[in-house]
């Protein structure tokens, strides 16, 4: 299982790595790891969404069809992270 898990490691992009470690490096001096899925996904989602958006130029359907889910779902990881505008509140 560990070589398993040292190759996955491996083929994670740099910045991911590192981001991994620096966690697990911070868990070790608590003795704990948890929710590393949602840290991850708490830092690198609101990046996504927000390129997304930027490459359809602020159109909702395209950045949704851009990221693969559903225009709805798109609306709810804005407004989860903060990044929905006022006036569609």
């Amino acid at each position: 299982i560990l070589q398993r898990l040292t190759l996955e490691y491996a083929r994670l992009p740099d910045a991911v790595q590192q981001w991994l470690l620096e966690k697990l490096q911070q868990a070790g001096s608590r003795g704990e790891v948890q929710g590393l899925y949602e840290s991850l996904l708490a830092e690198v989602e609101p990046v996504l969404l927000t390129e997304a958006l930027q490459r359809s130029g602020g159109n909702r359907r395209e950045a949704a069809r851009l990221l693969g889910i559903h225009r709805q779902t798109l609306r709810e990881k804005l407004r989860r992270h903060g990044l929905d505008s006022p006036e569609e509140q």
